[in-house]
């Protein structure tokens, strides 16, 4: 696991790192050997799969960790089973109009959407841009303060 006896915030923040800068360096490509198709894992991706993870962090973390721990231990053969193709996937519930309940994550999902919509626009369209730019010069005095 990503997680060892005696570790601190920082031994795990330099796994974590590590990892990302591996990646940033060399991604992972190979070709599939069920599909035939050239696959790559990027820095990217990895940030797209941490970012998933908020939106169910207690099901999804351990499986990330482990992804993780995987990289910063080498073992990209493990990695390319976890991330090729798999020959019996039936894409269908993803390419239609309403995904089944079963796909949804349930667990932050709701409270992270409401706030990755942090303004409702109440106004015509033609003062969308002044809207914008007051909450664009607003989020810039906040992130200034905070720092």
């Amino acid at each position: 696991m990503l997680y060892r006896e005696g570790d601190g915030v920082e031994e795990i923040e330099n796994r974590i790192e590590a990892v990302a800068t591996k990646l940033r360096r060399q991604p992972i490509s190979w070709v599939d050997e069920r599909s035939r198709m050239p696959l790559t894992i990027t820095y990217s991706d990895l940030r797209k799969i941490l970012f998933g993870t908020l939106y169910s962090p207690t099901l999804a973390f351990p499986m990330v960790a482990t992804i993780i721990n995987l990289l910063y231990e080498g073992y990209d053969d493990i990695i390319k089973q976890i991330f090729g193709y798999p020959g019996n996937f039936d894409a269908q519930p993803f390419c239609s109009n309403a995904l089944p309940r079963t796909l949804y994550p349930d667990e932050a999902q709701i409270s992270i959407m409401c706030s990755d919509k942090r303004y409702r626009v109440r106004r015509a369209f033609r003062n969308l841009f002044e809207v914008i730019l007051t909450q664009r010069i607003s989020s810039t005095r906040q992130s200034q303060i905070l720092k």
